[in-house]
């Protein structure tokens, strides 16, 4: 006969299943050799554990966007933090959607952090969950075919207004150096605009995921904000 107990610990591993492989996904991340998997921590995560639950939620919603992410961990005697690296793929607001309420805790007053509840409901009622960490950030680099493909389209959309000069700009290398940061166009550019804001606004808006990208893991976990004091 099944205890209450072993009925618990059943429903809790079902939740957090053991990360599988992802080949279209291309994970790297930095962790220990003794890494717990989710599955045996079920209620609590650690740093480790926590990654591996990014890494989940991050394959449910963009494995078919061809992204590759690189998830990596840094612990400090204070702070812990989960880091999440592609190259363009999804928009950074796409990803921080899913991954920030994953965060176990927010910035405090004067520099501190304020503990953040993560519970799942169950037949049972809520159960808690605890996640390993503070932080959760992302980065997002752009390759050089994205770059030349926006600077292709900039320069048709205002080629009445180009020079010669300023099309010879027109190159990845100058992005990258900021040669286009002082480069202003009359009557498009207003309140310290330029050709590189131009170019950097339409690199974050591009995505190659359309709609809204969803993760069975992620919303399984529910966020409760901190109380004020």
């Amino acid at each position: 006969m099944t205890s209450a107990q072993q009925t618990r610990t059943t429903n809790a591993n079902r939740a957090f299943r053991a990360p599988q492989a992802l080949p279209t996904a291309g994970f790297q991340q930095q962790t220990p050799a003794t890494a717990t998997a989710p599955a045996v921590l079920a209620n609590v995560l650690d740093l480790v554990g926590t990654a591996q639950l990014v890494q989940s939620v991050l394959a449910e919603a963009f494995g078919k966007s061809g992204a590759r992410f690189y998830v990596k961990t840094h612990q400090a005697d204070n702070h812990t933090r989960v880091m999440v690296e592609w190259v363009d793929g999804p928009s950074e607001k796409q990803v921080l959607k899913l991954l920030l309420p994953l965060q176990a805790s927010t910035p405090g007053t004067f520099g501190g952090k304020t503990p953040v509840e993560h519970f799942r409901l169950t037949a049972q009622g809520p159960q808690r969950v605890t996640l390993g960490a503070d932080r959760i950030t992302v980065r997002r680099s752009f390759s050089a075919g994205l770059i030349g493909g926006v600077l292709q389209r900039i320069a048709h959309r205002h080629a009445g207004r180009m020079t010669p000069e300023v099309r010879k700009l027109l190159t990845v290398e100058a992005f990258k150096k900021g040669a286009l940061a002082a480069v202003v166009l009359y009557g498009v550019h207003f309140a310290g605009n330029t050709l590189h804001t131009d170019v950097e606004t339409a690199l974050q808006d591009h995505t190659t995921v359309q709609g809204f990208p969803r993760s069975a893991t992620a919303a399984a976990i529910c966020t409760r904000k901190p109380l004020k004091a």
